[in-house]
């Protein structure tokens, strides 16, 4: 069973997540922001992370460094807000995007593209 994190400060867009990938069979941790991912990482073999770009503590790029750094062989997908202002270069290095409010459909499938 793949494990899967999800990372966003915004509880419901994290529960939702969460929520489509477990009814999905995936093992599924939730963090609300960076400190609390890395926590995670730190003590959970993870397949996948899904992170959202702009949180309180540090962005979904930060993660991302720390994790092609500590844990090269987990997948990073960015969840953005449509329209939020996150650079081409940004976004450069993530395994995939979904852009938020995302559709259900789409979402599993941008998922099973990265980690099956």
């Amino acid at each position: 069973m793949k494990k899967i994190l999800v990372v966003d400060d915004d509880d419901s867009i994290r529960e939702i997540a969460a929520a489509f990938l477990r009814n999905e069979g995936y093992d599924v941790f939730e963090a609300s922001c960076v400190s609390a991912a890395n926590e995670t990482l730190s003590n959970t073999a993870t397949d996948l992370i899904l992170t959202d770009y702009h949180m309180p503590d540090e962005t979904g790029g930060d993660l991302l460094k720390k994790v092609r750094q500590n844990y090269p062989r987990v997948k990073v997908v960015l969840m953005t807000a449509a329209g939020c202002l996150v650079s081409r270069q940004e976004k450069s290095g993530f395994d995939g995007v979904i852009s938020k409010p995302f559709r259900k459909e789409e979402f599993l499938r941008i998922i099973r593209s990265v980690v099956g």
